[in-house]
């Protein structure tokens, strides 16, 4: 029985063909005691691995990832940069609270620094000897300006 040319010639094509193709990637892979394997097929069982193409000079280069699937690497640094931006939001927040806290603090005691001012009651503070001595109503009036003021900006 004679085989036509043509088909063993395509049978030959086909033959070549596929070691190219099969020749173009390699498969990396940690064996149980730590060593990296490399080999034309796919490691047994299910040892994860890794798929390294060949270069035309023989040197072997990791893949190049499709622009559609992002790799494991890039879906982990969005997920932490997800994270950060998530925890710089609750510092803030817990920040601006902090502040409103203290903002509604210090109203709270101008006004009634104001209250106790304006009530026409004797007022006392300490000198730096440490002596209490009463405010004349030059000094009430001016402090009283002064805690008016502290009073606007505080209970805003």
């Amino acid at each position: 029985m004679r085989v036509p040319v043509r088909l063993l010639l395509s049978a030959a094509a086909l033959f070549l063909a596929g070691h190219a193709v099969a020749g173009e990637y390699i498969y990396q892979w940690k064996d149980p005691s730590g060593q990296y394997v490399y080999s034309d097929n796919p490691p047994p069982g299910n040892i994860p691995s890794r798929m390294l193409r060949r270069d035309a000079v023989g040197e072997i280069t990791p893949p190049t990832p499709s622009p559609a699937s992002p790799t494991i690497a890039d879906r982990e640094l969005e997920l932490k940069k997800r994270q950060q931006d998530q925890a710089e939001k609750q510092a803030k927040s817990d920040k601006d609270n902090a502040d409103a806290k203290t903002r509604a603090q210090n109203c709270e005691l101008a006004r009634n620094q104001l209250t106790a001012l304006e009530s026409g009651q004797r007022v006392a503070r300490f000198n730096a000897q440490g002596e209490r001595e009463f405010l004349d109503d030059a000094q009430r009036s001016a402090e009283l300006e002064r805690t008016r003021k502290i009073v606007e900006d505080s209970c805003k």
